[in-house]
């Protein structure tokens, strides 16, 4: 029983429509040839809204790809590291004072992307990188208009906040280079009620959810306020509890009581 209500609250990946477009635009812009500038996208949107889980379906789909894309995670980073250590780490460039002294890195990253064939860069929490002193801002500014430059011709998929949307958008360069993609809550209907039902059918409980319950349904929808962040960790914790109270599936008792199961089950809830 414990073990089943554990595996309840494990992430797993359901195909939603908003996640899919982002997946299948990266993949139309990965096509394009001969672009003296790369093209770039900048997906945002607020906490909870799927950025991250976004981000790891990606690595997951291109980890062994033909062509490579190099994660950087903003948010990963235990020894404080400055954006442009970060891209050098990521694409394994030493970087200690000393190597940056002593070799020429852009010549070493150019080499990495044609030996690798690594055609992007995506990076989630870029707004790190972003709502800085000025003069950072300006130093992270000027590298993402190199990496999709002539020099290197990266496309640059990045993930952030709506403040990392106000920052591209002031500076003209990077307003034209960048298509803008905002991540939107959900909204009531059938699409939400395909990913509840797919959701549902993979989690591990022995009874069938009343699904045609709609007073169900919209508990679920408005407790969560539509974030996607939400409906996963109701979906989860109610199923976890479901499991602990024998119920084995998820009841409008469930979806009401969803602020108490996840601080009995010790998960965050806003």
């Amino acid at each position: 029983m414990e073990l089943r209500s554990l595996a309840c609250r494990a992430d797993l990946w359901i195909n939603a429509p908003h996640a899919e477009r982002v997946v299948n635009k990266i993949g139309m812009m990965l096509k394009v040839k001969n672009k003296v500038q790369a093209p770039c996208l900048l997906v945002y949107g607020r906490g909870g809204s799927g950025k991250t889980t976004i981000f790891q379906r990606l690595q997951s789909l291109y980890e062994n790809a033909d062509e490579k894309l190099v994660f950087v995670n903003m948010r990963q980073n235990p020894n404080n590291w400055a954006f442009r250590e970060l891209l050098f780490s990521a694409f394994d460039i030493a970087v200690t004072k000393r190597a940056r002294a002593t070799l020429d890195i852009s010549a070493q990253l150019r080499m990495l992307i044609e030996t690798r064939n690594i055609k992007g860069i995506v990076i989630d929490e870029v707004h790190d990188a972003l709502t800085l002193t000025a003069v950072q801002q300006k130093i992270n500014l000027s590298l993402l208009k190199n990496l999709s430059g002539a020099d290197y011709n990266l496309s640059v998929f990045a993930f952030g906040t709506e403040g990392a949307e106000e920052v591209l958008r002031a500076d003209p360069q990077l307003a034209r280079r960048y298509a803008m993609h905002p991540l939107l809550d959900w909204q009531w209907g059938d699409a939400f009620r395909n990913f509840v039902a797919s959701y549902i059918n993979f989690l591990p409980l022995r009874l069938a959810t009343d699904l045609g319950n709609k007073q169900l349904l919209v508990a679920m929808f408005s407790n969560s306020k539509g974030i996607m962040d939400n409906v996963v960790k109701l979906l989860q914790v109610c199923a976890s509890a479901a499991v602990l109270d024998g119920t084995e599936r998820i009841t409008l008792e469930h979806a009401n009581n969803v602020g108490l199961l996840c601080h009995d089950l010790g998960v965050a809830w806003e």
